[in-house]
């Protein structure tokens, strides 16, 4: 789940401009509707998921695994559709789907800290967090790796300087490089 979400939100407004031809400013703006329904869909989803434990629809154990098993793979077939988008409006609404639905994984894991030991909460969140958090070192560094390879890729004005049409393979191979990440 933090591959995904680090390699969206770090490559998100890149995609968006090289496939889609957005200009930056509006790629940055739309970018951030994923996230906004991922806020939405944890709060929701939180709510949910303690409603259902509250009133015995679920037990607690159910009630994580279905959070879990719907957070981790509505995101991979709305991700996998996302290749497929033919326009913007469609490929934002996917990436709402999958980054929004993704939400519902707080609901399934982030109780468990207390759950498992209430005393030592703090130190597995930290733990979890730390190892949680290697992903959003290596995803950027092994994306931008892969975009490299197919000439998909910011150039100048820094590291994310003004985006350009890839030269070697033009659009279509740019689009395929964003496919392999």
């Amino acid at each position: 789940n933090n591959w995904g979400f680090y390699t969206l939100l770090t490559e998100l407004p890149s995609y968006l401009t090289i496939v889609h031809n957005l200009d930056i400013a509006h790629a940055g703006a739309a970018a951030a509707v994923p996230y906004l329904a991922q806020f939405v869909v944890a709060v929701a989803g939180g709510a949910a998921a303690d409603a259902a434990v509250l009133h015995g629809w679920l037990t607690p154990t159910r009630t994580r695994k279905a959070c879990m098993v719907v957070g981790l793979l509505v995101p991979a077939v709305a991700l996998v559709l996302v290749g497929r988008a033919s326009s913007e409006a469609f490929a934002i609404a996917l990436l709402s789907v999958s980054v929004g639905a993704s939400g519902l994984c707080h609901s399934g894991y982030g109780v468990n800290y207390l759950e498992l030991s209430a005393s030592l909460s703090g130190v597995l969140l930290a733990v979890g967090n730390t190892m949680a958090t290697l992903p959003g070192m290596l995803s950027p560094t092994l994306t931008g790796f892969l975009l490299d390879a197919y000439g998909c890729h910011p150039t100048g004005g820094g590291p994310a300087g003004p985006m350009t049409t890839p030269a070697p393979g033009g659009p279509a191979e740019c689009a395929a490089g964003y496919g392999a990440v």
